[in-house]
């Protein structure tokens, strides 16, 4: 692994380290990231960038990248150590994705990585992969040839092959490998679209007020980090994801309602349910990590919306008995899932991801939702919802829900005119279809008399 005092010399040493403890550690990209802050922030734009950049990037191509290395290598690929493969990769990823980084750079810093990193028995055999590569890259017929679909694990393509075809799902891999925007809430409490817009302009690239959601603007290659952008500190807008935005309207929220939201994570839709509201309903943030919730309520202070919004540190997976039974109009269970459905923002996790996984989901979503169905007044809607459109976690789940609680049914969608609505009426949003975030919602609704 790479000495700790080496991380700061370049952004190459800090990408290879983060990348390798993700694949050795099992540790989310995010969380990393975050823990590395302090070096980050001491990098200068272009060093931040190109730091960004390597790490994103090898995670999304991570599985061209290695059939490279395996065509270049005279060793064995599984016996390769992983510190050194992330070098290699880093190293083939500058040469084939970022024209203007010289293959001499490429190919000593990734050598010096492995050297400083104990691996210095293996500097030859990088040099030499690296080199063989160079020589014979051809970017006209690598790129003609290249498939998205390969940088995915196969008992995932072969999942979606089986579901959807061939072609949809290269067209879903290559949707997933694709950079996405940085996508804002607008908070319309505070201030308009066209008003952020203008106010933010002077600080991204590009930035534009997005369709795919009505309060939604996004931007790309921002001057500055989210928390630094204008209007940031006046709580004008929230980062949420045009997909995310729309199923949380799906809840209807209304002034006068009192509101749970169950899987309250950061309060990304808990801002959203109190904007629609205008501040005004009564709403209870649930999660299980205490430190998600005083997160939440520095956001929901930032927004303006703290006094509509409490926090309760519950547990759903295991029971609902600190809260009254019937207490509720509305629940929103955004239910703890496998995340495929958000690959493009978040491409560490299709490495990190098995079908076991998708399975040990269902089974704490289902729990989730016995749970909370008791906490809901008669009549009052319940919105399950997913970042994920696999069946086991999004159909089965619900059918088995409503045959178990006879209570229940599903809300007619179709009839009101909601957009991506499925066979069944549930709401299924696919990302290379809406150029979102995918998500799977159902609406449910509790019988007044049963």
């Amino acid at each position: 692994m790479i000495i700790k005092e080496n991380l700061k010399k370049n952004p190459r040493y800090l990408a290879v380290y983060i990348l390798t403890l993700i694949e050795t550690k099992n540790l989310m990209l995010d969380t990393l990231v975050t823990d590395h802050d302090n070096i980050v922030n001491q990098m200068n734009p272009k060093d931040k960038s190109l730091f960004f950049n390597i790490l994103y990037g090898v995670l999304r191509k991570r599985g061209n990248l290695d059939k490279i290395i395996a065509r270049n290598s005279d060793k064995n690929f599984n016996k390769i150590d992983i510190p050194v493969l992330n070098a290699l990769r880093t190293g083939i990823y500058q040469m084939v994705y970022l024209e203007k980084i010289p293959v001499s750079a490429a190919v000593n810093t990734s050598v010096e990585i492995v050297k400083s990193g104990g691996f210095k028995s293996a500097s030859g055999f990088v040099n030499g992969v690296l080199r063989n590569f160079s020589r014979d890259f051809d970017p006209q017929k690598y790129f003609k040839y290249e498939k998205n679909s390969a940088d995915f694990p196969k008992w995932m393509t072969k999942r979606w092959e089986k579901r959807f075809g061939k072609k949809i799902t290269e067209d879903l891999c290559t949707f997933y490998n694709e950079v996405p925007p940085i996508t804002l809430r607008v908070n319309t409490v505070k201030t308009t679209k066209k008003d952020l817009c203008e106010l933010l302009a002077p600080a991204a690239e590009n930035i534009w007020q997005d369709i795919s959601g009505k309060d939604s603007i996004s931007l790309i290659k921002p001057k500055f980090p989210v928390n630094k952008l204008p209007g940031f500190k006046k709580g004008f807008f929230q980062v949420q994801d045009s997909g995310a935005q729309f199923v949380t309207t799906l809840l209807d929220p209304r002034p006068d309602d009192n509101i749970m939201d169950a899987c309250a994570g950061f309060g990304g839709k808990t801002g959203y349910i109190a904007q629609l509201t205008r501040g005004k309903a009564k709403i209870t943030a649930a999660d299980s990590n205490k430190t998600k919730l005083e997160a939440l309520k520095e956001e929901m202070l930032r927004l303006g919306f703290s006094s509509s919004v409490k926090t309760a540190v519950i547990d759903l997976t295991k029971d609902s008995k600190k809260i009254q039974t019937g207490f509720f109009d509305k629940i929103l269970v955004d239910a703890p899932c496998s995340g495929l459905g958000v690959l493009r923002r978040n491409p560490d996790t299709k490495w990190n991801r098995t079908v076991k996984d998708i399975h040990e989901c269902a089974k704490t979503q289902k729990t989730i939702l016995k749970n909370t169905a008791s906490l809901l007044k008669k009549g009052g809607l319940l919105l399950y919802c997913v970042c994920s459109f696999e069946p086991e976690e999004t159909t089965d789940v619900v059918n088995e829900f409503l045959e178990l609680n006879k209570e229940f049914k599903r809300a007619d969608l179709k009839s009101k005119d909601i957009k991506h609505t499925d066979i069944n009426g549930d709401v299924a949003i696919f990302p290379h279809i809406s150029n979102t975030d995918g998500f799977f919602a159902s609406l449910l609704v509790k019988d007044k008399k049963i």
